[in-house]
């Protein structure tokens, strides 16, 4: 359950960020996202490896990055609660990775008449992907 405290700023942000009206940024922790605010910050993360139930905490921090308080909420089956706080969380993943973005662009060179792909031209080059489970 959302903590009373936080109930009108979850509703709020929810609707700000399924908007596309929030300014979610990565951070330097997997599967966490920063919005600033004038003096404050949130952060959104997804806990999922070696975790049964998976969760996703708030996290609230002073203008000097200290956190000051958060809650975690646990999935469980039928909860609003947990349910729009995960969907917030993809939202705010989409938004900071740029995923859409990234998706409109490339659609849009797939839609011209010129060849796609960038063209090293190096035959002995193999890009560096990372292999990793991608979780929404």
């Amino acid at each position: 359950m959302i903590p009373e405290a936080y109930i009108d700023l979850v509703d709020k942000l929810y609707i700000k960020t399924m908007d596309g009206k929030a300014n979610w940024k990565r951070t330097a922790v997997e599967n966490r996202f920063l919005i600033d605010f004038k003096n404050f910050s949130l952060t959104i993360q997804f806990f999922y490896e070696d975790r049964e139930p998976s969760s996703v905490k708030l996290a609230l921090y002073d203008e000097n990055g200290k956190i000051i308080d958060d809650f975690e909420l646990l999935e469980i089956p039928e909860s609003a609660a947990y349910d729009k706080l995960y969907s917030m969380y993809g939202a705010a993943r989409r938004k900071a990775l740029r995923i859409d973005e990234a998706i409109n662009l490339i659609t849009k060179e797939l839609d011209s008449e010129t060849i796609v792909g960038v063209d090293t031209s190096d035959d002995d080059y193999i890009p560096e992907i990372e292999e990793e489970e991608i979780t929404m």
